[in-house]
Protein backbone atom coordinates (compact mmCIF):
# COMPACT_ATOMS: atom_id res chain seq x y z
CA UNK A 1 0.00 0.00 0.00
CA UNK A 2 1.13 3.59 -0.97
CA UNK A 3 -0.19 6.54 1.12
CA UNK A 4 -0.52 9.91 -0.53
CA UNK A 5 -1.23 12.63 2.23
CA UNK A 6 -3.21 15.55 0.64
CA UNK A 7 -3.86 17.37 3.67
CA UNK A 8 -5.87 17.29 7.11
CA UNK A 9 -7.69 14.15 7.52
CA UNK A 10 -7.46 13.70 3.40
CA UNK A 11 -5.12 10.34 2.25
CA UNK A 12 -5.24 8.53 -0.83
CA UNK A 13 -4.65 5.03 -0.47
CA UNK A 14 -3.01 3.06 -3.58
CA UNK A 15 -3.22 -0.22 -4.45
CA UNK A 16 -4.30 -2.71 -6.94
CA UNK A 17 -5.48 0.35 -9.48
CA UNK A 18 -7.37 1.73 -6.50
CA UNK A 19 -7.07 5.51 -5.57
CA UNK A 20 -9.48 5.42 -2.87
CA UNK A 21 -9.33 9.54 -1.54
CA UNK A 22 -10.33 10.15 2.12
CA UNK A 23 -12.28 13.90 3.27
CA UNK A 24 -10.82 15.57 0.19
CA UNK A 25 -11.01 19.15 1.70
CA UNK A 26 -8.20 20.99 -0.39
CA UNK A 27 -9.08 24.71 -0.08
CA UNK A 28 -10.65 27.43 1.64
CA UNK A 29 -11.89 27.88 5.21
CA UNK A 30 -14.86 26.04 7.00
CA UNK A 31 -16.89 26.68 10.57
CA UNK A 32 -17.64 29.79 9.01
CA UNK A 33 -14.43 31.24 8.78
CA UNK A 34 -13.44 29.62 11.95
CA UNK A 35 -10.21 27.11 10.26
CA UNK A 36 -8.02 27.01 7.38
CA UNK A 37 -5.07 24.73 6.76
CA UNK A 38 -2.16 25.03 8.54
CA UNK A 39 -0.11 24.54 5.50
CA UNK A 40 -1.38 24.81 2.26
CA UNK A 41 -2.45 21.58 -0.08
CA UNK A 42 -0.36 20.54 -2.39
CA UNK A 43 -3.26 18.39 -4.90
CA UNK A 44 -4.16 20.17 -7.74
CA UNK A 45 -7.59 19.94 -8.92
CA UNK A 46 -6.04 17.91 -12.40
CA UNK A 47 -5.19 15.07 -10.52
CA UNK A 48 -8.73 14.04 -9.42
CA UNK A 49 -8.52 12.43 -12.66
CA UNK A 50 -6.53 9.90 -11.02
CA UNK A 51 -8.74 9.27 -8.15
CA UNK A 52 -11.18 5.99 -8.60
CA UNK A 53 -12.96 6.36 -5.10
CA UNK A 54 -13.70 9.09 -2.70
CA UNK A 55 -14.89 8.47 0.75
CA UNK A 56 -16.66 10.89 3.14
CA UNK A 57 -16.02 10.23 7.05
CA UNK A 58 -19.23 12.65 8.05
CA UNK A 59 -20.46 16.09 7.29
CA UNK A 60 -18.70 18.37 8.90
CA UNK A 61 -16.89 20.91 6.10
CA UNK A 62 -13.34 19.56 6.59
CA UNK A 63 -14.08 16.68 5.74
CA UNK A 64 -17.16 16.58 3.36
CA UNK A 65 -16.19 20.50 1.63
CA UNK A 66 -19.40 20.94 -1.65
CA UNK A 67 -17.23 23.99 -2.98
CA UNK A 68 -14.41 22.00 -3.39
CA UNK A 69 -16.06 18.95 -5.23
CA UNK A 70 -17.81 21.47 -7.47
CA UNK A 71 -14.64 22.40 -8.44
CA UNK A 72 -14.01 18.71 -9.74
CA UNK A 73 -14.12 19.10 -13.84
CA UNK A 74 -17.03 16.92 -14.47
CA UNK A 75 -15.23 14.57 -16.86
CA UNK A 76 -13.45 13.52 -13.88
CA UNK A 77 -16.05 13.47 -11.08
CA UNK A 78 -18.15 11.29 -13.78
CA UNK A 79 -15.16 8.54 -13.33
CA UNK A 80 -15.28 8.64 -9.21
CA UNK A 81 -17.30 6.16 -7.36
CA UNK A 82 -18.63 8.23 -3.97
CA UNK A 83 -18.60 5.89 -0.92
CA UNK A 84 -20.58 6.99 2.01
CA UNK A 85 -21.93 5.63 5.15
CA UNK A 86 -25.55 4.34 4.88
CA UNK A 87 -27.65 7.40 6.56
CA UNK A 88 -32.00 8.29 6.50
CA UNK A 89 -31.59 11.80 5.72
CA UNK A 90 -29.39 10.94 2.03
CA UNK A 91 -28.36 14.57 2.27
CA UNK A 92 -24.76 13.96 0.82
CA UNK A 93 -26.01 11.15 -1.57
CA UNK A 94 -28.58 13.18 -3.37
CA UNK A 95 -25.86 16.13 -3.53
CA UNK A 96 -23.73 13.83 -4.87
CA UNK A 97 -25.47 12.48 -7.05
CA UNK A 98 -26.58 16.21 -8.49
CA UNK A 99 -22.73 16.59 -9.51
CA UNK A 100 -22.53 13.56 -11.93
CA UNK A 101 -20.35 11.01 -10.03
CA UNK A 102 -19.73 7.86 -11.77
CA UNK A 103 -21.78 6.14 -8.46
CA UNK A 104 -23.06 6.19 -5.47
CA UNK A 105 -22.23 3.49 -2.63
CA UNK A 106 -23.98 3.24 0.44
CA UNK A 107 -21.81 1.68 3.34
CA UNK A 108 -23.95 -0.57 5.68
CA UNK A 109 -22.54 -0.98 8.90
CA UNK A 110 -20.52 -3.74 9.81
CA UNK A 111 -20.14 -5.25 6.30
CA UNK A 112 -17.31 -5.45 4.02
CA UNK A 113 -17.68 -3.84 0.24
CA UNK A 114 -15.18 -5.08 -1.64
CA UNK A 115 -13.79 -2.71 -4.51
CA UNK A 116 -11.43 -5.45 -6.33
CA UNK A 117 -10.59 -8.72 -5.24
CA UNK A 118 -7.72 -8.26 -2.68
CA UNK A 119 -8.53 -4.92 -1.31
CA UNK A 120 -12.41 -4.32 0.40
CA UNK A 121 -12.96 -1.61 2.68
CA UNK A 122 -16.04 -1.55 6.15
CA UNK A 123 -17.28 1.88 7.04
CA UNK A 124 -18.96 1.74 10.15
CA UNK A 125 -20.93 4.64 12.13
CA UNK A 126 -20.38 6.65 15.12
CA UNK A 127 -22.75 9.70 15.98
CA UNK A 128 -22.69 11.18 12.92
CA UNK A 129 -18.83 10.55 12.47
CA UNK A 130 -18.02 7.42 10.98
CA UNK A 131 -14.57 5.46 10.74
CA UNK A 132 -12.86 3.58 7.97
CA UNK A 133 -11.63 0.47 7.89
CA UNK A 134 -9.02 -0.91 4.63
CA UNK A 135 -8.01 -4.48 4.43
CA UNK A 136 -5.76 -5.33 0.63
CA UNK A 137 -3.24 -7.86 0.07
CA UNK A 138 -0.44 -5.82 1.73
CA UNK A 139 -2.19 -4.96 5.25
CA UNK A 140 -4.33 -3.64 6.83
CA UNK A 141 -5.31 -0.03 7.53
CA UNK A 142 -7.67 1.79 10.34
CA UNK A 143 -8.89 5.25 9.53
CA UNK A 144 -10.77 6.98 12.64
CA UNK A 145 -10.00 10.51 11.91
CA UNK A 146 -12.40 12.29 14.55
CA UNK A 147 -14.15 9.31 16.17
CA UNK A 148 -14.37 9.76 19.50
CA UNK A 149 -13.02 6.30 20.65
CA UNK A 150 -11.72 6.38 24.33
CA UNK A 151 -13.86 3.49 25.80
CA UNK A 152 -13.56 0.20 25.91
CA UNK A 153 -16.92 -0.68 24.24
CA UNK A 154 -16.30 1.16 21.14
CA UNK A 155 -12.97 -0.15 20.22
CA UNK A 156 -13.16 -4.27 21.32
CA UNK A 157 -16.02 -4.34 18.02
CA UNK A 158 -13.76 -2.32 16.19
CA UNK A 159 -10.87 -4.14 16.62
CA UNK A 160 -12.44 -7.59 16.77
CA UNK A 161 -12.99 -6.90 12.90
CA UNK A 162 -10.40 -6.12 11.83
CA UNK A 163 -8.24 -7.94 13.49
CA UNK A 164 -4.27 -7.02 13.51
CA UNK A 165 -3.80 -3.14 12.88
CA UNK A 166 -0.56 -2.54 10.60
CA UNK A 167 -1.38 1.48 10.56
CA UNK A 168 -3.66 3.88 12.57
CA UNK A 169 -4.71 7.11 11.22
CA UNK A 170 -6.44 9.37 14.22
CA UNK A 171 -6.50 12.71 15.54
CA UNK A 172 -4.56 14.32 17.74
CA UNK A 173 -5.58 17.57 19.00
CA UNK A 174 -8.98 19.01 20.16
CA UNK A 175 -11.41 20.47 17.55
CA UNK A 176 -14.57 22.70 19.34
CA UNK A 177 -14.62 25.67 21.87
CA UNK A 178 -12.79 23.95 25.05
CA UNK A 179 -12.98 26.68 27.06
CA UNK A 180 -12.90 30.93 27.43
CA UNK A 181 -9.57 32.70 26.61
CA UNK A 182 -9.47 33.35 30.60
CA UNK A 183 -9.36 29.48 31.29
CA UNK A 184 -6.29 28.26 29.52
CA UNK A 185 -5.74 25.41 32.21
CA UNK A 186 -9.27 23.67 30.64
CA UNK A 187 -7.85 24.06 27.42
CA UNK A 188 -5.00 22.97 27.55
CA UNK A 189 -6.66 19.72 29.67
CA UNK A 190 -8.34 19.16 26.63
CA UNK A 191 -5.52 19.06 24.78
CA UNK A 192 -4.01 16.14 27.35
CA UNK A 193 -7.03 14.27 26.86
CA UNK A 194 -6.48 13.92 23.19
CA UNK A 195 -3.25 12.12 23.78
CA UNK A 196 -4.75 9.69 26.43
CA UNK A 197 -7.60 8.69 23.53
CA UNK A 198 -4.59 8.02 21.77
CA UNK A 199 -3.26 5.92 23.87
CA UNK A 200 -5.93 4.29 24.99
CA UNK A 201 -6.33 3.44 20.88
CA UNK A 202 -3.02 2.57 20.51
CA UNK A 203 -3.30 -0.33 23.62
CA UNK A 204 -6.06 -1.87 22.04
CA UNK A 205 -5.10 -1.99 18.81
CA UNK A 206 -1.47 -1.99 18.82
CA UNK A 207 -0.82 -0.78 15.46
CA UNK A 208 2.45 -1.29 13.62
CA UNK A 209 2.19 2.62 12.41
CA UNK A 210 0.56 5.37 13.99
CA UNK A 211 -0.30 8.44 11.64
CA UNK A 212 -1.64 11.58 13.50
CA UNK A 213 -3.74 13.48 11.43
CA UNK A 214 -7.37 15.42 11.00
CA UNK A 215 -5.72 18.18 13.13
CA UNK A 216 -3.67 20.11 11.03
CA UNK A 217 -5.57 23.72 11.21
CA UNK A 218 -5.28 26.88 12.74
CA UNK A 219 -8.26 28.64 14.44
CA UNK A 220 -7.83 31.60 11.84
CA UNK A 221 -10.86 33.88 13.00
CA UNK A 222 -9.61 36.80 16.10
CA UNK A 223 -12.51 35.49 18.30
CA UNK A 224 -11.04 31.95 18.24
CA UNK A 225 -6.81 32.56 17.41
CA UNK A 226 -6.45 32.10 21.27
CA UNK A 227 -7.15 28.66 20.81
CA UNK A 228 -3.50 28.14 18.39
CA UNK A 229 -1.20 28.25 21.63
CA UNK A 230 -2.72 25.16 23.19
CA UNK A 231 -3.13 22.82 20.24
CA UNK A 232 -1.29 19.51 20.49
CA UNK A 233 1.58 19.91 17.79
CA UNK A 234 3.38 17.39 15.64
CA UNK A 235 6.07 17.90 18.05
CA UNK A 236 4.55 17.41 21.10
CA UNK A 237 2.67 14.12 19.57
CA UNK A 238 5.93 12.46 18.68
CA UNK A 239 7.47 13.42 22.05
CA UNK A 240 4.64 11.88 23.24
CA UNK A 241 5.00 8.69 21.32
CA UNK A 242 8.37 8.34 22.28
CA UNK A 243 7.43 7.87 25.67
CA UNK A 244 4.98 4.66 25.04
CA UNK A 245 6.75 3.35 22.38
CA UNK A 246 3.97 1.18 21.40
CA UNK A 247 3.47 2.12 17.83
CA UNK A 248 6.20 3.86 15.22
CA UNK A 249 4.74 7.24 14.24
CA UNK A 250 4.34 8.77 11.18
CA UNK A 251 4.36 12.23 10.33
CA UNK A 252 2.80 13.23 6.91
CA UNK A 253 3.06 16.82 5.25
CA UNK A 254 0.89 17.95 2.14
CA UNK A 255 2.49 15.80 -1.18
CA UNK A 256 4.06 13.58 0.99
CA UNK A 257 4.36 9.61 -0.46
CA UNK A 258 4.86 6.92 1.96
CA UNK A 259 5.04 3.16 1.57
CA UNK A 260 4.10 1.52 5.10
CA UNK A 261 6.64 -1.56 3.78
CA UNK A 262 9.54 1.20 4.53
CA UNK A 263 10.66 1.17 7.54
CA UNK A 264 13.38 3.99 6.63
CA UNK A 265 10.88 6.81 6.82
CA UNK A 266 12.09 10.19 8.55
CA UNK A 267 9.84 12.95 10.18
CA UNK A 268 12.46 15.34 10.23
CA UNK A 269 11.26 17.14 6.87
CA UNK A 270 7.35 16.83 7.27
CA UNK A 271 8.14 18.36 11.38
CA UNK A 272 9.78 21.18 9.72
CA UNK A 273 7.11 22.11 7.94
CA UNK A 274 4.57 22.26 10.61
CA UNK A 275 7.01 23.58 12.77
CA UNK A 276 7.34 26.19 10.77
CA UNK A 277 3.50 27.17 9.63
CA UNK A 278 3.44 26.81 13.65
CA UNK A 279 6.07 29.73 13.81
CA UNK A 280 4.26 31.99 11.55
CA UNK A 281 0.58 32.17 12.88
CA UNK A 282 1.59 35.16 14.55
CA UNK A 283 1.96 36.97 11.17
CA UNK A 284 -1.04 35.44 9.58
CA UNK A 285 -4.30 37.35 8.83
CA UNK A 286 -7.03 36.89 10.92
CA UNK A 287 -10.42 37.11 9.94
CA UNK A 288 -12.90 39.29 11.28
CA UNK A 289 -16.98 39.58 11.64
CA UNK A 290 -19.12 41.71 9.65
CA UNK A 291 -21.45 43.61 12.39
CA UNK A 292 -25.16 42.59 11.68
CA UNK A 293 -28.01 45.43 11.99
CA UNK A 294 -30.59 44.54 14.12
CA UNK A 295 -32.89 44.16 11.59
CA UNK A 296 -31.42 41.52 9.73
CA UNK A 297 -30.84 39.14 13.11
CA UNK A 298 -34.57 39.94 13.50
CA UNK A 299 -35.53 38.73 10.03
CA UNK A 300 -33.51 35.36 10.49
CA UNK A 301 -34.53 34.86 13.72
CA UNK A 302 -38.38 34.78 12.62
CA UNK A 303 -37.55 32.37 9.61
CA UNK A 304 -36.03 30.35 12.51
CA UNK A 305 -38.62 30.20 14.59
CA UNK A 306 -41.18 29.40 11.69
CA UNK A 307 -38.57 26.63 10.61
CA UNK A 308 -39.14 25.36 14.61
CA UNK A 309 -42.69 25.26 14.83
CA UNK A 310 -43.04 23.14 11.78
CA UNK A 311 -40.90 20.42 12.99
CA UNK A 312 -41.07 20.18 16.45
CA UNK A 313 -44.37 20.54 18.79
CA UNK A 314 -44.90 22.68 21.92
CA UNK A 315 -43.67 20.23 24.03
CA UNK A 316 -40.33 19.35 22.20
CA UNK A 317 -39.83 23.15 22.24
CA UNK A 318 -40.59 23.57 25.67
CA UNK A 319 -37.65 21.41 26.90
CA UNK A 320 -35.22 23.44 25.28
CA UNK A 321 -33.56 26.30 27.37
CA UNK A 322 -33.47 29.91 27.01
CA UNK A 323 -30.76 30.65 25.81
CA UNK A 324 -29.09 34.82 26.48
CA UNK A 325 -26.76 35.98 24.30
CA UNK A 326 -25.04 38.84 24.84
CA UNK A 327 -23.83 40.22 21.36
CA UNK A 328 -20.48 42.13 22.23
CA UNK A 329 -20.04 44.31 18.82
CA UNK A 330 -24.10 45.78 19.06
CA UNK A 331 -23.04 45.64 22.93
CA UNK A 332 -26.94 44.21 23.53
CA UNK A 333 -28.53 41.31 24.62
CA UNK A 334 -30.93 39.02 22.72
CA UNK A 335 -32.72 36.18 24.14
CA UNK A 336 -33.44 33.23 21.95
CA UNK A 337 -36.55 30.51 22.69
CA UNK A 338 -37.78 27.86 21.02
CA UNK A 339 -41.21 29.07 22.27
CA UNK A 340 -41.12 32.61 21.41
CA UNK A 341 -39.66 34.93 18.78
CA UNK A 342 -36.30 35.94 19.26
CA UNK A 343 -35.54 39.47 20.91
CA UNK A 344 -33.63 42.45 22.57
CA UNK A 345 -33.76 42.59 26.46
CA UNK A 346 -32.64 46.29 27.21
CA UNK A 347 -32.74 45.57 30.99
CA UNK A 348 -29.94 42.37 30.99
CA UNK A 349 -26.45 43.42 30.37
CA UNK A 350 -23.83 40.95 29.75
CA UNK A 351 -23.03 39.93 33.20
CA UNK A 352 -26.68 38.25 33.43
CA UNK A 353 -26.25 36.58 29.85
CA UNK A 354 -25.72 33.14 29.31
CA UNK A 355 -22.94 33.38 26.17
CA UNK A 356 -21.14 36.37 24.26
CA UNK A 357 -20.94 36.23 20.48
CA UNK A 358 -20.75 38.61 17.39
CA UNK A 359 -24.10 39.42 15.54
CA UNK A 360 -22.27 37.86 12.79
CA UNK A 361 -21.96 34.63 14.66
CA UNK A 362 -25.65 35.08 15.58
CA UNK A 363 -26.91 35.39 12.21
CA UNK A 364 -25.08 32.17 11.04
CA UNK A 365 -27.04 30.02 13.59
CA UNK A 366 -30.07 31.21 12.96
CA UNK A 367 -29.73 30.72 8.93
CA UNK A 368 -28.85 27.28 9.11
CA UNK A 369 -29.83 24.06 11.02
CA UNK A 370 -26.06 23.05 11.86
CA UNK A 371 -25.22 26.74 12.34
CA UNK A 372 -24.48 26.40 16.35
CA UNK A 373 -23.17 23.01 16.08
CA UNK A 374 -20.56 24.82 13.36
CA UNK A 375 -20.33 27.51 16.81
CA UNK A 376 -19.84 24.82 18.89
CA UNK A 377 -16.45 23.42 16.54
CA UNK A 378 -15.04 27.14 15.45
CA UNK A 379 -15.31 28.40 18.96
CA UNK A 380 -16.56 31.68 18.18
CA UNK A 381 -18.18 32.51 21.69
CA UNK A 382 -17.44 32.68 25.27
CA UNK A 383 -19.32 31.23 28.44
CA UNK A 384 -20.37 33.63 30.91
CA UNK A 385 -23.04 31.96 32.91
CA UNK A 386 -22.31 28.79 34.65
CA UNK A 387 -24.68 26.76 32.97
CA UNK A 388 -24.39 28.63 29.49
CA UNK A 389 -22.26 25.84 27.72
CA UNK A 390 -24.44 23.39 28.15
CA UNK A 391 -27.79 25.89 27.40
CA UNK A 392 -25.91 25.78 24.53
CA UNK A 393 -25.05 22.47 23.65
CA UNK A 394 -29.01 22.09 24.03
CA UNK A 395 -30.02 24.22 21.73
CA UNK A 396 -27.19 22.81 19.16
CA UNK A 397 -28.70 19.05 19.40
CA UNK A 398 -32.00 20.56 18.92
CA UNK A 399 -31.27 22.03 16.00
CA UNK A 400 -29.01 19.55 14.75
CA UNK A 401 -32.49 16.79 14.59
CA UNK A 402 -33.85 19.90 12.21
CA UNK A 403 -30.87 18.82 9.95
CA UNK A 404 -30.82 15.53 10.24
CA UNK A 405 -34.08 14.04 9.41
CA UNK A 406 -32.98 10.49 11.01
CA UNK A 407 -32.95 12.11 14.39
CA UNK A 408 -36.49 12.48 14.16
CA UNK A 409 -36.97 8.91 15.81
CA UNK A 410 -38.48 8.16 19.16
CA UNK A 411 -36.08 7.31 22.72
CA UNK A 412 -36.93 3.49 22.18
CA UNK A 413 -35.98 3.60 18.29
CA UNK A 414 -32.74 5.19 18.87
CA UNK A 415 -32.00 2.82 22.02
CA UNK A 416 -33.11 -0.13 20.17
CA UNK A 417 -30.89 0.92 17.09
CA UNK A 418 -27.65 1.00 18.65
CA UNK A 419 -28.50 -2.33 20.90
CA UNK A 420 -28.50 -3.85 17.11
CA UNK A 421 -25.72 -1.91 16.23
CA UNK A 422 -23.72 -3.42 19.32
CA UNK A 423 -25.57 -7.37 17.98
CA UNK A 424 -24.60 -6.67 14.82
CA UNK A 425 -20.06 -6.14 15.53
CA UNK A 426 -20.14 -9.24 17.84
CA UNK A 427 -21.63 -11.24 15.20
CA UNK A 428 -19.77 -9.56 12.06
CA UNK A 429 -17.87 -11.58 9.55
CA UNK A 430 -15.35 -11.39 6.76
CA UNK A 431 -16.88 -11.70 2.99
Amino acid sequence: MIFEFVNHASIIYKEKGINLMTDPWLEGTVFHNGWQHLVETKFEYERFKEITHIWFSHEHPDHFFPPNLKKIHPKYRANITILYQETGDQKVIEFCKTLGFKAIVELKAFEWKILVPGFKIICNPLGHDSWLGVKTDSGTFLNTNDCVLKRTIDLLPIQKLMGEIDVLFTQFSFAQHEGNVSKPSKIKAAADRKLTQMDKQLSTFLPKYIVPFASYVWFCHQENFYFNQYMNTPNEVLNHFDQNRISIPIILAPGDIWDFKNDNWNNVNSMLTYQNAILDLENRMQLGSVQIEKEYLIQSAKEFYNKVQSKKSATERKAIPTLKIYLKDLEEVVVLSMNALLHFESSLTEEFSDISMSSDMLKYCLDFDWGFDTATVNGRFQTISPTGFEKLVEVMEFCNELNHDEEHKSVAQRAFGKIKNVVRAYRAKEV
